[in-house]
């Protein structure tokens, strides 16, 4: 019910937030957003309705589905650009999405059918789980209302950048840093979650304490080289993406030193989702959210001083800083709470991976100016050194005798 309204409410107040969060856009601009706008807003509901049912999945520890209704999205995207008429234009886009949220969500249905039988049923809001169900939930429900203000309030000051395209060159390189941190994280956190809540149940804390530790590490193991191949292959990789059609080289080059400072959120959104799903299961999640709601408000104000003082490149460096600030104080506040204490031989894994991807860098380095010497495709040159990053780390990470590399392939 509260998806659908909100689904309501969006469609009909459009054309004011709009103008509200994109006031530098020209009018023609705005009327062009607001109907694109219209025509998306169904996603609300879907994805909303989506989330809660992959959320059920995740509590019968079956992860395929969500991951395959995840797939559906963008793969109708790019089925519909190819077999829509070309006189559609981006609309093709809009429909391709619409379509493979709506087939997701109806996998996601059917298929838990099987598990739980739909029935009509009432809250009974005296039942103590759903009562500290939702005790727990409050804070970070707030915390994400205080992020989307935060949201706007970066929209509105990208909006007023004189740079042409400044917010879709942001969109562009924030989608491509939180994907690939997405891509490490969730799976990894997601199919932990269940393991740490049966501990903490089962007040086994010094074994909660070694699990969080070692998926950490884990986390470390994968986003660590992440970040080192953004930082160097930011601009081939954006060229390989978008460098055709109306993407202009200024776009691209503009568009690469964005990723570059953002890759550096790669880590910090890594821990934030493990570390607040530790704070679901250990009940504590009032102080860390209003935490984060605070430094969030603040990093907006932040950002709006950067980008008037610095432009573009300030406003995203103060943005990649305060997501920083914010993922390390979330840890720090968890360590206290585990009462954990400094063990160097914790940091042996961590500081392994990041000499392994030094290593990664040092052969990529060669081996783009090798490639500088030849005109090499862009295709091929991505193909190359992706291959080559991998098979450089792993081999950095085998003489290294990497414990989290034997752990992953055992």
């Amino acid at each position: 019910v509260i998806l659908l309204i909100g689904t309501i409410l969006y469609f009909a107040f459009a054309p004011f937030i709009i103008k509200l969060v994109f006031s530098g856009f020209e009018p023609e601009k705005q009327m062009l957003t607001v109907k694109y706008s219209r025509f998306f807003s169904p996603l609300i509901f879907l994805f909303g309705l989506s989330l809660i049912y992959c959320s059920l999945f995740h509590s019968f520890r079956d992860f395929f589905l969500p991951s395959l209704s995840a797939l559906i999205y963008p793969a109708s995207s790019i089925v519909a650009l190819y077999l829509l008429p070309s006189s559609f234009g981006i609309v093709s886009l809009i429909y391709g999405n619409l379509i493979g949220a709506v087939f997701g969500i109806i996998i996601l249905i059917l298929f838990m059918q099987r598990k739980i039988p739909w029935l009509w049923f009432s809250w009974h809001y005296d039942n103590p789980l759903i009562c500290s169900t939702l005790i727990l939930s409050i804070p970070v429900v707030m915390e994400n209302l205080v992020l989307k203000i935060a949201i706007f309030i970066k929209n509105r000051i990208i909006s007023l950048l004189p740079i042409n395209g400044a917010l879709t060159m942001i969109e562009i390189n924030l989608f491509i840093i939180h994907s690939i941190a997405i891509f490490i994280s969730g799976p990894i956190s997601t199919a932990i979650f269940p393991l740490l809540g049966q501990q903490e149940a089962n007040e086994k804390r010094k074994e909660l304490v070694e699990t969080f530790q070692k998926t950490l590490n884990i986390l470390f193991f994968m986003a660590i080289p992440f970040n080192a191949f953004m930082f160097l292959e930011a601009d081939s990789l954006i060229r390989f993406l978008f460098g055709y059609g109306r993407f202009t080289d200024f776009e691209c080059t503009t568009t690469a030193k964005l990723v570059i400072i953002t890759s550096f959120v790669i880590i910090p959104n890594c821990i934030q989702s493990l570390t607040g799903r530790m704070f679901f299961i250990l009940e504590y999640t009032k102080v860390p959210s209003i935490i984060s709601s605070i430094l969030m408000m603040i990093g907006a104000g932040l950002c709006y001083l950067g980008a008037i003082r610095f432009g573009i490149y300030g406003f995203m460096i103060i943005a990649t800083f305060g997501t920083c600030i914010g993922a390390l104080s979330n840890l720090f506040i968890l360590l206290a709470l585990l009462n954990w204490k400094l063990n160097l031989r914790l940091l042996i894994s961590p500081f392994k991976s990041l000499i392994a991807s030094v290593f990664m860098i040092i052969v990529l380095m060669a081996i783009n100016k090798i490639f500088k010497a030849y005109n090499i495709p862009i295709f091929i040159h991505m193909l190359l050194v992706s291959t080559i990053s991998f098979i450089s780390y792993i081999v950095a990470c085998r003489l290294l005798k990497h414990e989290d590399l034997n752990y992953l392939f055992n």
